[in-house]
């Protein structure tokens, strides 16, 4: 029949060509849609990637500088710790020898009391000596004394012989 109507025979090939055509267009397109929505797919779980490792890097860089914080905060409360020794160090020193100087002032006063007083002991023992050496005459004994006068002064101890 198609050699009958030779007419009708390109129009039919035609027709199928269009068809052909037309089949493969579709299935170009959906196979190009499914890769162009691959590669934003992609694209979009590289972004997010690059987004976290870059909010990684950002906490290691905070982290890190609140370390250099913290540590610089320490270095500067161990130097206040070290004046604050340093000047009660000081303080201290400038006391004891306050101190001092006045313990030896005392001292020399004290020295000088044990001395008057020692003057004064020596008198108030010969006098006690000649009084006793009077009754120890009268009982006729022969005997002297060896007492010693112990006083006290301002906390220290002078002992005075006789």
């Amino acid at each position: 029949m198609a050699m009958q109507n030779p007419d009708l025979e390109p129009s039919l090939c035609n027709k199928k060509q269009k068809i052909h055509v037309h089949i493969a267009t579709k299935v170009y397109n959906s196979a190009s849609r499914d890769q162009q929505q691959q590669e934003q797919q992609q694209q979009q779980q590289q972004q997010q990637q690059q987004q976290q490792q870059q909010q990684q890097k950002q906490q290691k860089q905070q982290e890190q500088k609140q370390q250099q914080q913290k540590q610089q905060q320490q270095q500067q409360q161990q130097k206040q710790q070290q004046k604050q020794q340093e000047k009660q160090e000081q303080n201290s020193n400038s006391i004891n020898s306050n101190d001092s100087n006045n313990n030896d002032n005392i001292s020399n006063n004290s020295n000088n009391n044990c001395n008057i007083s020692n003057n004064s002991n020596k008198n108030n023992s010969s006098s006690n000596n000649n009084s006793n050496n009077d009754k120890n005459s009268n009982n006729n004994n022969n005997s002297s004394s060896t007492a010693r006068d112990v006083i006290i002064i301002m906390g220290y101890f002078c002992e005075d012989p006789v």
